[in-house]
């Protein structure tokens, strides 16, 4: 819909009675991001759009089956793509989609779950040549929800284990992932303006408000690894002091 008119801008999509998980807007606002599951060949179906010189608004959809990117003039699919993963083994389902914005201004994020819910992958798109630059696991949970950082320089993304991971846009490497953040998957998830907040929901009823490092180094999963793996073993020394402590006393 048109703003603030609330006009019907193009007529609705029909996309096969699939379900749409998710969608966004470009940050010229002329194309718009779908995802209608079930992942089979690739279909590409390319052609520009010029308005007077100037492209129109765009819009991602992401549906089960498909990504399709619309111009938001008149509807018309401008991109559409079906198995964003080389593996022909792997089935996936689409489940998020995000356009970059600032330094990742010109790139498309998809969030790709496998079938049998052991991967989740971002893949990242050109989006003037809507090539693959980049695809990676992410999680081997499905990822629930996923948002970009106003600088367009982090991806979050909730996983179905309830946790939270952060990962940056340039090469897709996870830079942190908190585990159990909530008791349930996160549902919702969003950035501060100035990319040091991220704040997640879930039906659990709860909302979390996580602060991020100044910067993120290579090492950081690791040390939440080795906190819990210290936290152990000094678990493990005390029950062993204790016992001896419990037998110098009989």
């Amino acid at each position: 819909m048109k703003y603030p008119s609330l006009e019907v801008a193009f007529p609705p999509v029909n996309f096969n009675k699939q379900e749409i998980y998710d969608l966004d807007f470009n940050s010229a606002g002329d194309q718009v991001k779908f995802y209608p599951s079930l992942l089979q060949k690739t279909f590409m179906h390319n052609h520009y759009l010029l308005n007077r010189g100037k492209p129109y608004f765009q819009i991602a959809v992401s549906s089960t089956k498909v990504l399709q990117i619309l111009s938001t003039k008149d509807g018309k699919c401008i991109y559409s793509l079906e198995r964003p993963i080389s593996q022909k083994t792997t089935e996936c389902q689409f489940r998020a989609c995000r356009f970059g914005k600032g330094m990742s201004d010109g790139f498309i994020f998809s969030v790709v779950n496998s079938s049998n819910k052991t991967k989740a992958f971002i893949v990242k798109l050109s989006a003037n040549t809507w090539e693959r630059n980049v695809t990676k696991v992410v999680s081997r949970k499905p990822i629930t929800t996923f948002a970009i950082s106003e600088d367009g320089n982090l991806l979050a993304f909730g996983a179905s284990d309830n946790s939270l991971g952060i990962c940056d846009t340039r090469t897709l490497r996870v830079l942190l992932t908190i585990p159990n953040i909530h008791s349930f998957p996160i549902t919702s998830l969003g950035f501060n303006h100035d990319s040091t907040i991220v704040v997640s929901g879930s039906v659990d009823n709860t909302v979390h408000i996580t602060q991020l490092p100044e910067k993120f180094s290579a090492g950081i999963i690791g040390k939440y690894k080795l906190l819990a793996i210290v936290l152990s073993t000094l678990t493990v020394i005390l029950a062993f002091f204790y016992q001896m402590y419990l037998l110098g006393e009989q």
